[in-house]
């Protein structure tokens, strides 16, 4: 969903510890306004995501599904938000803090190199 926000779209292949994601398409108009980055064919077929086994969990669970009709009936809990749209949030506020020392740069200014 994240990589869709910018107008991404992904491929998988692979199983398990071998999946990943290679980017097999890209909306131009969306990429370039949403990431104020320039468009280039150099992304597609790139590898995006992979797995990193050295993260997993010795605990993990496989397979977790939550149903929240306990906390709707019994507390009257209404969801405010669906997944999408969470998502959307968070791409849209991570995104102005990735392009917020653009304009000083622009300006001359030296501004602090995170990566």
């Amino acid at each position: 969903m994240a990589f869709k926000y910018v107008g991404i779209e992904l491929e998988f292949g692979g199983e398990g510890v071998h999946e990943v994601a290679l980017v097999s398409k890209i909306d131009k108009d969306r990429y370039e306004k949403m990431t104020n980055l320039p468009y280039t064919k150099a992304l597609i077929n790139k590898e995006v995501i992979a797995v990193d086994p050295k993260y997993f969990r010795p605990t993990e669970v496989d397979l977790l599904l939550g149903d929240p009709t306990k906390a709707e009936t019994k507390l009257g809990w209404k969801r405010e938000y669906k997944l999408e749209e969470l998502v959307n949030d968070m791409m849209e506020s991570d995104l102005k803090l990735m392009t917020k020392d653009v304009y000083p740069q622009e300006g001359g200014y030296k501004t602090m190199e995170l990566f």
